[in-house]
């Protein structure tokens, strides 16, 4: 989900860029739009870099976060594409 934005992001970054390349001084309105998605980028960088530590093996072996499982009084650990489902979930309460 996250490297999609990124991805999309980033193709509407190089087709300024291209388009601003292509057209000269014409285009010299787009560069703050592009610096923008630039910043854009890196922050949706950053919290993907936060996610993958997230999901990173421990010493165990491997990546689990355990989150308080609202209304039910004890803490769930997730990992992995479990991990992924309970954020969506989460995220969509």
């Amino acid at each position: 989900m996250l490297n999609e934005q990124v991805e999309s992001v980033m193709a509407i970054a190089f087709e300024l860029a291209r388009i601003r390349e292509e057209h000269g001084a014409q285009s010299g309105m787009y560069l703050s739009e592009v610096r923008a998605l630039r910043a854009e980028v890196e922050r949706l960088r950053q919290d993907a870099e936060r996610y993958r530590w997230l999901r990173r093996p421990t010493t165990l072996g491997i990546g689990m976060v355990n989150i308080w499982s609202k209304g039910q009084g004890r803490y769930d650990a997730w990992q992995g594409d479990e991990l992924d489902a309970a954020i969506d979930a989460a995220r969509k309460e």
